[in-house]
């Protein structure tokens, strides 16, 4: 909500809101490894930087990105 919020805010001065997933990381959040995890941290890091950067190069085109939740593989995630 709030991403929506900030997107409805900027867009009209030109800025962009990206929402990222990050997957089922494997961390140790609930005090041990939850090693079922999809991702590693560095894999899931790597995976949303190459976003960014598809998403910067398409804004750099002049392509106007709509504001959706992408997953780390780049696929659309339902709100």
């Amino acid at each position: 909500m709030q991403s929506k919020l900030i997107h409805n805010r900027i867009k009209e001065g030109g800025g962009h809101v990206l929402v990222l997933h990050p997957g089922r990381v494997q961390t140790y959040m609930q005090g041990k490894l939850d090693a079922e995890g999809d991702f590693t941290p560095d894999s899931s890091a790597i995976a949303l930087i190459a976003i960014m950067e598809r998403q910067l190069a398409e804004v750099k085109s002049g392509v106007c990105p709509k504001l959706v939740l992408l997953n780390p593989d780049g696929s659309q995630r339902p709100w």
